[in-house]
Formats: C-alpha cells, structure tokens, sequence
C-alpha cells in the first residue's frame, strides 16, 4: 500500500510541475510578403496535420500568430511549408460513405503546404487529417493537385467478389505524373507500384532525379523509427507480503526494502505521425533484501529467537509503450507501462532459529519457502519528466505470480523505483 500511495503523491506533483510549461518552441524562419527572411522560433507540435496557422516569436521576444497567406512560408526542425491558395478534394474517404461518383469534388482553400520535393520538378504535401493526405506539382509556377479517389461502382450483378468489384478508384495522378516527368524514359516503370502515399511518391522522384542524373534543391526525409540509448540509475523501495493459512507463516511481517538499481535503455522512437509513442525497452538490475525476527519468551532460561531472511536480485528484461506530452522546448512529460520479465541471478530463502533450553542452545537452520519461482513476470506503470538528455521518473512495479509456486502460498511483492536517466 505504501508504495501506491506514494506514487500516486510522486505522479500530482509531476503532473503539477509538467502543466507549467505548454509551449514547444523551436529554432524557425519565416519568409514574409515582402521576400524577407525573419529568424526566431515557432511553437512546433509534430504536427499530425498541416498547421492551420502558427505561432511566432521574434528576436524582440514577441509572439505573433501567421495564417496562410500573411506569410509566404516557414522553416521548422527540418520542415519548409509554403502558403497556397489550392484546390482540396472534398470526397468522403470511409467506405460506408464513398459516393457512386468517379469524378473529382473540389474546393479552393488557403493552406500551408508541406514541401516534400523542391527542384525543376516539386513535390508538396497537404495532411488533412491523420489517415488523409493530398499531393500537389508545381507546373509553369502553378499548384496542380494529384488527383485520387475512391467510390462505390454500381452493383454488377455478374459479379463474384463484392468487395473487388464494387469498389473502384481513380487515380489520375499516375496520368499527371507520367506527363509531368515525361522527360525521362523509365517514368512510367517507375510509376507501375506507385500508390497514393507520401513515401511511394517520394521514392518516384528520387528514382526520376537519379534518371536524369540531377540533384534537388530539397528533399523531404521520410521519417523512419529512430533509436536512442541510454542508462537509468535510481532508488527503488521494495514491499512483500505473504498471505497463507499456513501457521508457520501467519505472524511474518518483512520490513520494507530499499537498494540502488538501474541498467541500460533502448527506446524505438516510432515514424513522425505517431513520434509521441515509443516502445522503451530496459536491461534493468534489481536488488532487494527483506528480514523478519519472531521472538517467542517464556522466561529467562527457556525462549526463541527466529530470524527471517529473503535476499534477491534480477535482471529484468522491461518492454513498455511510452507517450510523451510536449510542455516546452526540449522538455516533456511521459507516461509508460507495459511489462516486466524478471530473472532471478542470485536467492537467499532461509531462516535461522536459536533456541535456549535451561542453558542448552540450539540452532535450526531452513528455506522460509519451499519452492520459489526462478523467472517474475510483474507490471509496470510509471509517470515522468524529461529536459534534454536527462530524465526523472517514478515508477510503480507490482502484480504477477509472486515467488512462491504454491498456490496456497500468496506471495506479493511490490516495489516503487525513483530513476534518474541519461540519454547517450
């Protein structure tokens, strides 16, 4: 109990501290209407879709916000936008809703658009929501929309699969592209696995520049799952209790535990869309030694003194999915859980009883637990704040089978870690 509550007392005060902080601003330019380049910084949020507007602050340490068109574009953690006034397919994407109408529904609307391929031959991007991306060229200066869609065909009634059949697609943007990039010959083999998504279009133009032997001015880097390393060391408190019918076991009461652990980390930073999540990983050593003395008196010359001793370390394997919050520049809170798969490196199980006798003494020596299991699975929760390369977080490690492989022998055991981390 001592650890739940402690933890939950350790979580209110990060979570206090983390809502200080809601801003994440990063090095940035704008370019303005004039063709002037202003430095200074932009409240970045990985966006999942294109900003509809953005937050600047200048050298002057004001903040101002730009919409589409005040601004002719800006540069931010390796990301140009460029303002535009475009045409957006409108048409439904879920299937339940598809139309029965191949041709194209679009609207004009004024955007900032995600520049993917910038050279004699430009590739833009436009995310309208997380599971939507339209894609533009730029042709004799001017913005043309890659144009796809999906709808429902009319039923057929020869058909055999329904779901082939009645479902169709049309992709003019193999059309546009293969007129677009007719000037190299293998642009249409290019094209044959080319589907409607921002990394198969980016793959075609690296292979037509390549066929031209010309370099871009810019190219989108498409993001991939990224690894980062490091080593985590911190105090971890350690509560067990033994719950049984058994009397030999009814009046154990092992003090709490406290020891230094820590290990090795290795985070996978999942691609850009879902970069707020991560799979984190530990190679996690942990330690905790447990005593209990049990005195039985009846006078001076005849009394029982039993001593308790549980003693064990483990290597832990720790998998757990993280999600971080961003709360300022190079600052994040994180929340994880997820499991933890424990080894058992070295055991001690054993009690000693001295016994006197009218002047006789006698010592018994035994295991406290008759068979205990060699591998602990048990979960994880934890609540944490990251600045830069350092990190702090408290974690609540409980549940699973125990260590007794009695099932008439409950044994729990509870542990609540305070870690500091560093990341290589």
């Amino acid at each position: 109990m001592f650890c739940k509550n402690l933890c939950l007392s350790t979580i209110c005060v990060l979570a206090f501290f983390g809502v200080s902080g809601q801003r994440n601003f990063k090095p940035a330019y704008v370019v303005n209407n004039s063709g002037d380049t202003v430095k200074g910084s932009i409240d970045y949020r990985h966006w999942d879709k294109n900003p509809e507007r953005i937050s600047f602050k200048g050298s002057n340490g004001n903040t101002e916000e730009y919409l589409p068109l005040t601004i002719k574009g800006f540069f931010v953690e390796g990301n140009h936008y460029e303002s535009a006034i475009v045409d957006v397919e409108q048409s439904p994407t879920q299937l339940r809703d598809l139309d029965h109408s191949h041709a194209l529904i679009l609207k004009k609307d004024t955007v900032f658009l995600q520049k993917l391929i910038d050279g004699p031959k430009s590739l833009y991007g436009f995310v309208i929501k997380a599971a939507r991306e339209q894609f533009y060229i730029r042709e004799n200066n001017k913005l043309e929309l890659l144009g796809f869609k999906k709808y429902m065909k009319d039923l057929d009634p020869s058909a055999t699969s329904f779901s082939k059949e009645f479902q169709g697609t049309n992709s003019i943007y193999l059309n546009q592209l293969s007129l677009y990039c007719k000037d190299c010959p293998d642009a249409m083999k290019f094209l044959e696995p080319v589907k409607y998504k921002r990394k198969d279009l980016i793959t075609f133009f690296n292979k037509y520049y390549k066929c031209k032997g010309k370099g871009m001015d810019y190219a989108y880097e498409v993001d991939k799952i990224r690894v980062q390393t490091g080593a985590i060391v911190g105090y971890t408190l350690t509560s067990f209790n033994i719950e049984s019918d058994q009397p030999k076991y009814a009046q154990l009461q092992f003090s709490n535990s406290s020891s230094i652990s820590g290990g090795f980390t290795f985070d996978l930073m999942l691609a850009k869309k879902f970069r707020k999540f991560s799979i984190y990983n530990e190679l996690f050593f942990s330690y905790y030694k447990l005593n209990d003395t049990i005195n039985y008196y009846l006078n001076e010359n005849e009394y029982t003194n039993t001593v308790y001793s549980l003693e064990y370390s483990y290597l832990n394997i720790n998998t757990m999915l993280r999600y971080r919050f961003l709360i300022g520049r190079d600052k994040a809170l994180f929340i994880n859980g997820g499991l933890a798969n424990g080894f058992v490196i070295s055991e001690t199980n054993q009690f000693v009883q001295y016994r006197q006798f009218y002047g006789t003494e006698r010592t018994k020596e035994g295991v406290i637990l008759e068979d205990t299991r060699q591998r602990e699975f048990s979960y994880l929760i934890g609540l944490g704040l990251s600045v830069r390369k350092f990190s702090f977080e408290t974690r609540l490690q409980t549940g699973g089978h125990g260590i007794s492989l009695y099932p008439e022998v409950g044994t729990e055991v509870n542990r609540l870690h305070f870690l500091f981390g560093y990341r290589f």
